[in-house]
């Protein structure tokens, strides 16, 4: 729960208002990640662009990251200024975050 315990009016629409800003995506300047298994095996990762920017234009570019683990280092797969992603993963679970870049 997002509110204090005493789950006063003031605290519960401050978590209101947090969580709008996480769910829209706007906190994170992201909107989706839909992730799609191919016939091959590979996947085929897309995304919108954001519902919000911070200066009011598209990114100019997306950059895909991807990892194998929860422990492991993100590792930079691909920049692009597409809205999608073939990846083939080394075998196992895999990761995947796109960011924007403007």
């Amino acid at each position: 729960m997002l509110c204090d315990p005493p789950q006063t009016r003031g605290a519960c629409e401050a978590a209101q208002c947090i969580s709008e800003e996480i769910n829209s995506g706007l906190a994170l300047w992201a909107n989706s990640l839909r992730v799609r298994r191919l016939a091959d095996g590979a996947l085929r990762i897309t995304w919108s662009a954001p519902c919000a920017t911070p200066d009011g234009e598209a990114p100019a570019r997306y950059r895909v990251w991807g990892r194998e683990r929860n422990e492991s280092a993100r590792v930079l797969l691909l920049q692009t200024g597409d809205q999608a992603f073939v990846h083939t993963p080394p075998g196992g679970s895999h990761q995947y975050e796109v960011t924007s870049a403007w």
